[in-house]
């Protein structure tokens, strides 16, 4: 190789790691201003303002069939409305308010239930100060139409504006007869 072209190789070599590193940079860029869009209010992933709870009385759980597991879950018949109450406790030191909607599926889609079956969060909004715990309900109604199944019913909390200023739990609902190999699966666990 002449010496010119050692000083073109050094020179194309030299220009690709300089266009290397301004696409990084760009890039870099790139994902710290869509982290940006994306953080919302200060609230937001690990400081959300609220949990999700059992509630602390056996009264209150008295209509889940089971809550031993990681989700709770509790039958419900054809022709029937029960209530879940959950608990809602305020996490950090900041007041907040949170809008909750139950749905079936992605939850931030437009709300989507089986046919036959409705929700409602009552109350669907909350307002929570530090250190402070308030019950919402879930409530849930089947007419006669309902399928036979299982439903896994998302609750879900949003306390911003931003994409990610949302929470969400789950509860799964035996419906009518439901299904006796996903029914089988829990009563087995000891």
């Amino acid at each position: 190789m002449t010496t010119n072209n050692k000083k073109l190789s050094i020179f194309v070599l030299a220009g690709i790691v300089a266009l290397s590193s301004v696409a990084a940079i760009n890039l870099f860029n790139t994902q710290t201003i869509e982290a940006e869009q994306l953080e919302g209010t200060p609230t937001n992933r690990l400081n959300q303002p609220f949990s999700f709870n059992l509630p602390e009385t056996t009264e209150l759980t008295s209509a889940y069939s089971d809550i031993s597991g990681g989700t709770p879950w509790a039958n419900i018949a054809k022709d029937e409305t029960k209530n879940f109450p959950i608990l809602i406790k305020a996490r950090g030191n900041e007041s907040s308010t949170i809008k909750f909607h139950a749905t079936y599926g992605n939850q931030m889609d437009d709300i989507v239930l089986p046919k036959g079956m409705t929700a409602k969060l009552v109350p669907d909004t909350i307002s929570l100060e530090p250190d402070e715990s308030k019950i919402i309900n879930l409530v849930v109604s089947t007419d006669s139409t309902v399928e036979d199944s299982w439903v896994i019913m998302n609750i879900v909390g949003v306390y911003g504006d931003g994409v990610n200023d949302f929470k969400g739990t789950g509860i799964k609902l035996n419906v009518g007869a439901g299904d006796e190999k996903f029914a089988n699966a829990y009563e087995d666990r000891s």
